[in-house]
Parts: structure tokens; sequence; C-alpha cells
């Protein structure tokens, strides 16, 4: 697999008028995102903060009448097509998506809409972003607002915006090390939640207090009640960080990151060396009001609140073997709409 592109929107370009010839109809930027505090709490249905990022993917495409999707990966310098008429009938897409390629992504997306009832037509383009691959930076749906975050309800999918606080920045650090869903613990802690959900008699750990969790610990074993301490703390967390951030108050925003990361670290368990190291590096610096890993952990990346960027991270990490490509400033970003090529 090549590198992501150093300039995706022209490399994109370029590839949809090789392969396909003429201009896109539609050119479409989406942007990544980092989720700022919120992890394992998408799946039992509470809170999340996620703000989209200057990293994007980018997708020209042009709308076809054969209900035919063809499309050519840029970064992996490979050609994908699919049937829209066939795909609903053969069933939801495999659950390990990365391990059957690339392109089921897409038909995941396209199988999920249909499944909706919404009617879809067949298009042709290609696709190519600079979102590190398998970073968890993966793309944002479409309501980033510039300078802000979103507090977003996974049960009702109602969002909010929330400003970052003024003079702060979001430092994404990369360790460098990628995982699989399937091949790490990540199903088995959704596996977890699940048992101890049912065992309150709830749809999910959403609908499970910390009294609640008290008052019941008893009846956990000691793998269920840790897992099941994060998620409920966690979604307190959540709720209280966007509070933080409205009022512009850095200070308690970066001691939620904190704590959250060691919730992540001790009671989820998926942490990694490196990215426990990454984060010490980092609260170590002067103006850092917080560190913690983002995305489902496993050892990827963290995200540090920081008054001063990226400059004075760098000599604390250098000896870490991490490189200047893998430190990078990230602000809040705005998504734009579908442009028309000129």
């Amino acid at each position: 697999m090549k590198e992501v592109s150093a300039d995706p929107a022209a490399a994109v370009r370029q590839a949809y008028a090789a392969r396909f010839g003429g201009e896109p109809q539609f050119l479409i930027r989406a942007p990544g995102r980092v989720n700022l505090i919120g992890e394992h709490t998408d799946y039992n249905v509470g809170f999340v903060l996620p703000m989209a990022i200057d990293r994007a993917v980018w997708l020209p495409l042009r709308p076809t009448t054969d209900g035919q999707v063809r499309v050519h990966g840029v970064d992996v310098d490979e050609m994908g097509e699919f049937s829209l008429s066939t795909l609903l009938d053969s069933g939801p897409p495999e659950a390990d998506t990365a391990a059957q390629g690339w392109l089921e992504y897409l038909k995941c997306t396209a199988w999920a809409l249909l499944d909706a009832g919404h009617r879809l037509t067949g298009w042709e383009g290609a696709v190519a972003g600079d979102v590190p691959i398998g970073a968890v930076l993966s793309s944002f749906p479409p309501a980033g607002r510039a300078g802000h975050a979103l507090l977003l309800d996974c049960r009702t999918l109602e969002g909010r915006h929330v400003p970052l606080p003024s003079g702060t920045a979001v430092v994404v650090l990369d360790t460098g090390t990628r995982r699989g869903l399937v091949d790490s613990a990540y199903n088995e802690r959704r596996s977890q939640c699940e048992k101890v959900s049912a065992l309150f008699g709830v749809p999910a750990l959403r609908d499970v207090t910390s009294v609640d969790l008290a008052a019941r610990a008893g009846e956990l074993d000691d793998i269920a009640r840790p897992r099941a301490s994060h998620v409920i703390s966690e979604n307190e967390r959540t709720s209280e960080a966007a509070e933080a951030l409205a009022r512009g108050d850095a200070t308690r925003m970066g001691e939620l990151m904190d704590a959250s990361c060691a919730s992540l670290r001790d009671d989820f368990e998926v942490s990694s060396e490196a990215l426990d190291k990454m984060v010490v590096c980092a609260r170590r610096v002067d103006g850092c009001y917080g560190a913690r890993m983002t995305g489902a952990g496993f050892g990827i990346v963290p995200s540090p609140l920081s008054n001063r960027g990226l400059q004075p991270l760098w000599p604390r990490l250098q000896p870490k073997a991490i490189t200047r490509q893998q430190l990078t400033t990230r602000r809040s970003m705005s998504v734009p709409q579908p442009t028309v090529p000129e």
C-alpha cells in the first residue's frame, strides 16, 4: 500500500481524468476527525465529542445510469466495482470490513442507504486522502463547524456544537502502530458491555448510572465491573467536557481528558506502552492541559490539548523515535458542501 497522498485534491483529480476522462460532475471533500473524549461509548449509545480536522478524503465523481459503482482507489492503486442492483439482495456486508478490502467500506455505506429505503444511482469516481490510514482519524459526518467540537448523542443522533477555548490547539500524535478491529480486543470489549447491559435489563450501558453500578457491583466479575465502570463514567465525563468547553474552561477539559485516558488504560485496558509513553511526554510540556488516547485505543493516537501548539512537543518526543510527520497540530475545521469543479 502506498503512503497517503501529499496533495490528495490534485492527485484524485488527475487519477479521475486518467481513468475516466474529462472532468467530474462533483468534487466531494470529507474531513477526518479526532475524538476529544467519549471512547467506547458509541456502541453503548452514549455520547462522543469529536471535531473535524484539516486532513480529508477527496472524491470526484460522475453519475452513471447503469447501476454500477466504479471507483479508483488512488492511495492503494486499485480499481473496484460493484452493482447496486444486487447489493441489497446479498445481505449485510461482512463484519470484518477491513479484512475484505477498501471497497467494502463503500459497499457497506451503499447497502445501509439502500436498506434504509434511499434510492441510489451508479457513479464512477476516484478516492484519495491525506488522513493517515488506520490511525482512527476516519471521515467525519457532515456536521463540523470551524473552531467547534460536536457533542453527539449516539442514541438520538442529535448534535450540539461547542466552541474550543480561545488560544488552544489539539495536537494529534501518531505512534505509528496499527490494529484491526477484529484482531484486536475490540469485539471482546463490546461483547462484555452487552452482557452487563443484559444483566441490568437495559438496551445499553447508556441507561446505567454510576449509582446503579455501585449498587450491583458485587454481581459483576473482575472483568465486567471495570469495563462497565469505564463506559458509564466516560459518558459522564463527555457530557461534562462539553460544558467545560462551552464556558472556555481548558483546565477542566484537560483534567477530564486525563481521567478518560486513565480509565481507558486501567479499566478498559486498551492502551499500549508506546501510547502511554507518548501521553506522558505530552503532559510534561508546559502549556499542555491534558492528553489522552483517541479512537478505540490499542496503541495508536493520543491527542493533547495545548495552549502552545506543536513545537514544544518535539524535543520531548524526539528520543522516542517519533518523526515530525507523526506530530501534527490539528484545528477544528468546517465541512464544505460538494462542489462542482470549474
